[in-house]
């Protein structure tokens, strides 16, 4: 079902990341391996920092691409709690998005937070909590899912003998964690690849082994606790924090 949703570039937007923003880029890393080792061959124009057409490019091409690390797993657990699932509902890269944790396995999965219907969101951005029902709800006309994505109900829709309800599914994104820090891939370049679990875990490992290395040098990482996060709205993209100013990493 991404490959509706992947966006269709023109052949002007090629162009542009072929012969500026990767370009510029080409120095960099662009996983999570390691985010920046070495100087930017070719600086960036100002503009590139600010201009949303650019920023929409790149995200597109580049974040939605890549692994994106979105919170530690301890914002997914609540202790005592006698439920199906919990979740975390964030935005990464801009595209809202929903991890669910089966609370009887430990599983991770994630998806756009985005019905298939009307586009109403599951769960509202920036919580986390319960899923109250056994499945996730769309907040607008209220379709159900099961966790595992698949629609489930359509309340007061009418006759649906015709629909197949396969085609409404939510949109998967792919999950890993490593060491308690989760991580999300938007926009998977291979539909076949695992989106969670155990496989998918190795495949970020040996995809970031350096990453993974740095990450096993904090002790007790695994059992570290979410209790604060704050966000700061800037006049600019993500390049400012990722390759002008390291401060804030």
């Amino acid at each position: 079902m991404l490959s509706k949703f992947r966006p269709n570039l023109s052949v002007f937007a090629r162009k542009v990341i072929s012969c500026k923003t990767m370009k510029s880029f080409s120095t960099i890393s662009t996983d999570t391996t390691d985010t920046v080792t070495t100087k930017l061959k070719v600086p960036l124009d100002g503009y590139m920092y600010t201009d949303p057409k650019y920023y929409d490019i790149e995200r597109k091409e580049l974040l939605g691409k890549s692994w994106q690390f979105l919170s530690h797993e301890s914002a997914l657990i609540q202790n005592g709690v006698n439920a199906g699932a919990t979740y975390l509902a964030d935005t990464v890269s801009g595209w809202p998005v929903i991890i669910v944790r089966d609370t009887k396995n430990g599983n991770i999965k994630g998806y756009h937070n985005i019905c298939r219907h009307r586009a109403g969101p599951l769960e509202w951005n920036g919580t986390s909590g319960v899923c109250k029902i056994n499945g996730l709800k769309c907040k607008y006309h209220g379709w159900t899912f099961t966790f595992d994505g698949k629609l489930r109900g359509m309340p007061r829709f009418g006759d649906s003998s015709s629909i197949d309800k396969n085609d409404y599914n939510l949109w998967p994104i792919r999950v890993a964690n490593y060491n308690g820090l989760i991580f999300v891939q938007t926009l998977p370049p291979d539909d076949n690849l695992p989106h969670y679990g155990a496989e998918c875990d190795a495949l970020f490992l040996s995809e970031n082994k350096e990453f993974c290395k740095r990450v096993d040098a904090i002790e007790g990482m695994k059992d570290f606790t979410v209790i604060k996060s704050a966000t700061h709205v800037l006049k600019c993209n993500w390049k400012v924090g990722r390759v002008v100013e390291m401060y804030d990493m």
